[in-house]
């Protein structure tokens, strides 16, 4: 690396260089720290957390800011740590929080929505089969699609009070047995009934845009 005036001129060089030139205010060394970090951060927070590409993006960009901030407010200290490994520190704080809040909207959906079924419902109503599921949903949005799934009235996939209760009672872990004597209807109906509830569930992900045709 090349400095000229005081600014990093190319890429070259340590990162401790960069972290030196940046804490004096060099923009050229922002810019090259956020190059260097961005990747491992994103990297990181896949294997960690495996979400979508625009949550990446967007965790990966909170991660990189809070380490650059680190540098203009000083908090970082070369002494006691590489930047590199403080980076590495802030992404994983940046994933705890994400889980956290992840895990704290959950509970509150099940809360919520005792009644609908709650967050767990696309998870045992759909399994964990990653090529079927919606293509494009956080575990956050998951929640509304199928919240608003249950929900909808006046269309073709709008599910009957019967089969509302036989897919929640399922996702809630109820026997099929328990559900049929709940309603009053045969064990043949129950099933039926819960099947073509998935069908309309899976249908309207499919008119969101959640699904493959």
């Amino acid at each position: 690396m090349t400095v000229r005036g005081g600014r990093v001129a190319d890429d070259a060089g340590s990162v401790e260089a960069l972290v030196s030139a940046a804490t004096d205010g060099d923009e050229d060394a922002f810019r090259l720290l956020d190059r260097r970090i961005r990747g491992p951060a994103r990297n990181q927070l896949f294997k960690r957390l495996g979400v979508d590409g625009a949550t990446l993006d967007e965790l990966s960009q909170e991660a990189v800011s809070e380490a650059l901030q680190a540098l203009v407010t000083r908090r970082f200290d070369p002494d006691r740590a590489a930047f590199t490994t403080f980076a590495y520190a802030v992404t994983h704080r940046v994933g705890l929080r994400y889980r956290r809040k992840v895990s704290r909207a959950r509970e509150q959906a099940t809360l919520v929505t005792q009644e609908d079924g709650g967050d767990d419902l696309f998870s045992r109503v759909f399994g964990h089969d990653q090529e079927s599921g919606p293509m494009d949903l956080s575990p956050l949005e998951q929640i509304e699609a199928m919240r608003d799934c249950l929900r909808v009235e006046g269309v073709s996939h709008a599910l009957s009070a019967e089969e509302r209760y036989a897919v929640i009672g399922r996702a809630y872990g109820n026997t099929f047995e328990a559900i049929a004597s709940r309603l009053g209807r045969s064990l043949d109906t129950v099933y039926r009934r819960s099947k073509r509830a998935i069908e309309k569930l899976r249908a309207c992900m499919r008119a969101k845009g959640h699904f493959e045709e």
